[in-house]
């Protein structure tokens, strides 16, 4: 399984993003549906991973064996449930811990992850039509995993540096897993953290 392959994946949790950010859709729900949304946070986690899952499988679902999912044509309906259901656990989970970042940092992952993906593209497109030399093909390459490594230090300062705020934040009545599952009530929107 190559790498750069697995790359166009992470368009996803950028998707994620877009999605959670654009959720004032939820107003058109009826009111006691609205209240169990906005209360439960459990209902929210399991919301988010369904919506990879399902964006996943309009795609017709991800294998991790590729020359089984290469034997037939997949579509929304006929891809491999199980290993998407894989995938997604893997995604929602570098979703949640990326999403423990302050917005600064949050952004500048973001803006690498799209970078990544647009390099990555493009790249593919140049090579399956021979327009890029091997040596071109493998430089582009050299620099999509260099961001990769940029991106995962930027993940671990971001996170690392959340979790010293909010430590610092809520004192003795902290917890990882309030720290790692639970939703930020953002009182002050005029402040943002």
């Amino acid at each position: 399984m190559d790498l750069t392959d697995q790359i166009q994946k992470l368009v996803f949790i950028i998707v994620c993003f877009i999605i959670i950010s654009g959720s004032n859709v939820t107003h058109v729900l009826s009111c006691q549906t609205q209240r169990f949304i906005m209360t439960n946070v459990y209902i929210k986690h399991i919301i988010g991973f369904f919506l990879i899952f399902i964006f996943i499988m309009l795609q017709g679902g991800w294998s991790f064996d590729t020359e089984l999912q290469n034997r037939a044509s997949v579509d929304w309906e006929s891809g491999n449930a199980f290993d998407t259901l894989g995938y997604t656990m893997i995604l929602y989970g570098i979703f949640i811990v990326i999403s423990k970042m302050r917005l600064k940092l949050n952004l500048m992952l973001m803006g690498i992850f799209l970078v990544i993906y647009i390099l990555n593209s493009q790249r593919k497109f140049w090579n399956n039509r021979n327009v890029i030399s091997y040596k071109d093909n493998e430089i582009f390459i050299n620099y999509i995993y260099g961001l990769i490594i940029i991106a995962a230090v930027v993940a671990i300062i971001g996170v690392y540096d959340y979790y010293q705020y909010q430590k610092h934040e809520f004192g003795d009545a902290f917890s990882l897993i309030l720290f790692w599952f639970s939703t930020k009530k953002c009182v002050k929107l005029n402040h943002i953290e």
